[in-house]
C-alpha cells in the first residue's frame, strides 16, 4: 500500500510519498511557504512527478492543531483527493509527529505555541497518552509535568530557559529537533495500522480553542459577515431576508 501524507498546520509543508511496512518514505519534501494554498499544489506537483496518481492507495493528513488556515488547507486538498478517488483518508494530530522524533521511553512532552500566552500540550509516558491533547500555560506544564520529562516543540523552544531551570538541561536536550518527511511518513503509517480511516466528508480539524476572528466578534471588535452599520444607530439589526 503507497500513502500520500501532507501536514500544513505550521509555517512548514510537509509532504511524504511511502510504502506500507518501509521506515522511509520513497519521496519526500519540506518547504516554507508564506501561502500555503498555492505552494501546496505546486510542491505536490513535484513530489509526484512521474508517478501515477492512481498508485496511491490511501492519504493520510495533519487535522492540527495549529494554523486554522493551514489545517484547512491540507485538509481540504485530503478530503477532496480520498473521496473523488474513493480511497481511505487517515489523520493525526501534530503531537503525532514531534513523538516520532525521539525514543518513546520515559514521559515525552510536547508543547506547540499557541499564542496569546498559551500552549497546545500532549504528552506520553513509555508510547502511552497520559495528558492532552489540550490547552495549558507554561505555568500548567510546570505542575503536571513529572521529573525526567524531555520536551519538544515550538512552545517547547520559546520556553526553553524555564524548562531547562525546572526540569535540568537534558530535558530541552531534544528541543530543536523539528518534524520531517520521515516523522511524517511514520505518523501516517501508524494511523493506518490503527485502521480506523476517516470519513472524507465529514471529518473535521482539531480545533483545541477558539480562533482570532471567534474570540473578537464575542468581544466585539469585529462585525460578522452580515453585520452592517445603519446611520444613526450603533445597532446593525439583524441580516436582510436574502442576504
Amino acid at each position: 500500500m503507497r500513502v500520500l501524507a501532507l501536514d500544513t498546520s505550521s509555517e512548514r509543508i510537509l509532504l511524504s510519498l511511502g510504502r506500507v511496512g518501509d521506515d522511509l518514505p520513497e519521496a519526500g519534501l519540506v518547504a516554507v511557504e508564506k501561502s500555503h494554498g498555492p505552494g501546496l499544489l505546486g510542491h505536490l506537483q513535484a513530489l509526484l512527478e512521474g508517478q501515477d496518481p492512481a498508485s496511491i492507495d490511501a492519504l493520510a493528513c495533519g487535522r492540527g492543531p495549529g494554523s486554522f488556515t493551514g489545517v484547512r488547507i491540507a485538509l481540504s486538498f485530503a478530503k477532496t483527493f480520498a473521496w473523488a478517488r474513493r480511497i481511505p483518508l487517515y489523520t493525526f494530530d501534530v503531537f503525532g509527529l514531534h513523538f516520532q522524533l525521539v525514543r518513546p521511553e520515559g514521559a515525552v512532552w510536547v508543547l506547540e505555541d499557541a499564542r496569546r500566552g498559551e500552549l497546545y500540550v500532549a504528552a506520553r509516558s513509555d508510547g502511552a497518552p497520559v495528558f492532552g491533547p489540550a490547552v495549558s500555560t507554561l505555568e500548567g506544564v510546570l505542575r503536571a509535568a513529572p521529573p525526567g520529562a524531555r520536551f519538544l516543540g515550538s512552545g517547547a523552544r520559546l520556553h526553553e530557559a524555564a524548562l531547562a531551570a525546572a526540569f535540568g538541561d537534558e530535558s530541552v536536550a531534544s528541543v530543536g529537533l523539528l518534524p520531517d518527511a520521515g516523522a511524517l511518513h511514520r505518523a501516517a503509517l501508524a494511523q493506518v495500522a490503527a485502521g480506523s480511516p476517516e470519513n472524507p466528508v465529514t471529518v473535521e480539524p482539531l480545533y483545541l480553542r477558539a480562533s482570532d476572528a471567534e474570540v473578537n466578534l464575542a468581544a466585539g471588535r469585529i462585525r460578522s459577515s452580515w453585520s452592517r452599520v445603519v446611520a444613526g444607530t450603533n445597532d446593525p439589526g439583524p441580516p436582510k431576508e436574502g442576504t
